[in-house]
């Protein structure tokens, strides 16, 4: 058996402020904006915004939530994915955006989905037969967009690995 050395690459979007955005995306990523304010993070201080539009155009938002258990909190876009999926089933979501802010209030660059958030966007994409568009934005930098949730975990497992 031969070796193979393989690469697999990502396209991703990036603007250099929010003003360079849509009208739908820049007001998408403002909601999650707003809703870091909703986060309860007491222990790491990191506040974690997510709001998603969905294909009928009604969106949904989410907020991190920490627990004295750290593995018992939730992620900002999972609860709103959850809240999406349980209270709407059957509509997709066509976007999401992520807006976080640390302590210091001093992050220069987005921050991605953690893995667990990026296997749940790749599964719904699955069931839902089509891409989400991720949003990604810090309030004083870049604002970065990918097509799909497959750029940040190219090697999902999902029900074909069943």
């Amino acid at each position: 058996m031969s070796k193979k050395e393989r690469e697999r690459k990502i396209k991703y979007e990036e603007f250099g402020s929010l003003q360079h955005l849509t009208t739908e995306d820049r007001k998408l990523l403002e909601c999650a904006f707003d809703e870091r304010d909703h986060a309860y993070a007491p222990y790491s201080g990191f506040r974690v915004g997510a709001c998603l539009i969905l294909e009928n155009g009604q969106k949904v938002v989410g907020s991190n939530q920490e627990n004295a258990s750290f593995p018992a909190g939730l992620c900002a876009e999972r609860v709103a994915l959850f809240t999406a999926m349980g209270s709407n089933p059957g509509i997709g979501v066509k976007s999401i955006a992520v807006a976080a802010k640390n302590l210091n209030d001093n992050l220069e660059s987005p921050v991605f989905p953690c893995g667990f958030c990026a296997q749940v966007l790749v599964d719904l994409e699955e069931r839902q037969k089509s891409p989400i568009r991720i949003i990604l934005g810090v309030d004083r930098g870049p604002v970065i967009i990918l097509a799909s949730s497959k750029s940040i975990l190219p090697f999902a497992f999902s029900s074909r690995d069943l």
